[in-house]
């Protein structure tokens, strides 16, 4: 998305949770590639973070016409060993991978139907197979684009 920021005129919010060196050099990478880019600290399972998320791309750039929803986390654990994942792992993960979405979608939707030519992108951590995977007991519904 960066390489493509230049040329197609994008600025960009970044997001992150817990690494803001990451953060910021992502945003600075998007600079460098021509964009206006700011990083933004904001936790996804909390839909206030989403509002304020959301409200730093209007406050920042007067406007909001693209979502990428990317946030994810997990606990990689064996696949027959669910009892290495409480309750309140699988609630957080939850939380983040499926709610997050939600909820940066709800915060958006006013001011991306705004826009007039508005696209919501949602990116999904992948099951990994094997001896260690995202511990998903079963498919997590994938949330629909909505413009």
């Amino acid at each position: 998305m960066r390489k493509d920021s230049r040329s197609r005129g994008c600025n960009v919010i970044v997001n992150y949770a817990s690494n803001k060196a990451g953060g910021e050099s992502v945003a600075e990478a998007c600079r460098a590639a021509g964009a206006q880019a700011i990083a933004v600290h904001g936790d996804v399972s909390k839909d206030e973070d989403c509002k304020r998320l959301v409200q730093a791309a209007l406050d920042t750039f007067g406007r909001l016409d693209v979502l990428i929803n990317n946030a994810a986390t997990t606990k990689p654990i064996p696949h027959r060993r669910m009892d290495l994942l409480d309750k309140a792992e699988f609630e957080r993960i939850y939380s983040v991978n499926v709610i997050g979405n939600y909820q940066m979608t709800k915060a958006a939707t006013p001011h991306l139907k705004a826009s007039g030519d508005a696209a919501i992108v949602n990116i999904h951590p992948s099951v990994r197979c094997g001896p260690a995977a995202v511990p998903w007991p079963i498919r997590p519904p994938r949330p629909r684009s909505t413009t």
